[in-house]
């Protein structure tokens, strides 16, 4: 089980964030990895990298991408190293701006080794209308959530890795609901009836308001006391 973050210019989103992965098990996976873009705070992004990496107790590997990938082609190149190049077995995907709880690697790890088949990923954000604050159950849906998840090698191979949506096609004309997200839960697992396994209490919550990957009414949702 690998741990890798994709990551961009915002210093202070991840050093905040990886604080909260230093809360986790970091022991349960083989190692962490990072696909970081070229920007002018590359230097200050490596900083944080290396300050995590001196207090975590499996080797850290940091990527710098030989271009500008962006947040629609970064993910892929994630998975691609990971599962094509470096054979990993299941890689959990992190992003500089999640906050994530303690037990997050546990309960990967417990879904990594008992989902049943056909589910595509283990996500750790439950924004559907089972969240509660028992930490201990889970469920299985057919929604998609891409606030911290990790898939399987063989899902990647015959899911995702010829079905990801570079350039927003998956949405509407106007380019608006769509990303690689978007159609994983909107072709990807309905064509393949697949499902998520997601926990009834959420592991992960969006760091800011504003983002990437968030909106204010975003943020509402992803910071309700359902979080462990």
């Amino acid at each position: 089980m690998v741990l890798a973050f994709t990551a961009c210019d915002r210093v202070d989103y991840l050093t905040t964030t990886l604080e909260s992965w230093q809360k986790t098990n970091l022991k349960l996976v083989t190692s962490v990895q990072f696909f970081v873009e070229p920007t002018e705070k590359t230097k200050a992004i490596r900083a944080v990298i290396d300050a995590f990496a001196a207090d975590c107790p499996v080797p850290v590997i940091t990527h710098i991408n030989p271009e500008k990938y962006g947040v629609l082609r970064n993910p892929w190149e994630l998975f691609s190293n990971l599962f094509d190049k470096q054979l990993a077995t299941f890689v959990i995907l992190g992003e500089d701006d999640f906050i994530v709880s303690p037990d997050t690697l546990d309960f990967l790890e417990f879904g990594r080794k008992n989902a049943q088949p056909k589910t595509l990923a283990v996500c750790c954000k439950n924004m559907g209308e089972s969240a509660n604050d028992d930490p201990s159950t889970f469920a299985y849906t057919t929604n998609f959530d891409g606030n911290i998840w990790g898939t399987w090698a063989n899902t990647w191979r015959d899911y995702l890795k010829d079905t990801w949506d570079f350039d927003y096609s998956s949405g509407k004309a106007d380019g608006s609901s769509a990303g690689w997200d978007w159609n994983i839960a909107l072709r990807v697992m309905p064509k393949n009836d697949l499902c998520c396994l997601v926990p009834t209490a959420s592991r992960s919550y969006h760091i800011g308001v504003k983002g990437v990957h968030c909106t204010e009414e975003e943020y509402t949702l992803t910071t309700t006391t359902n979080f462990v």
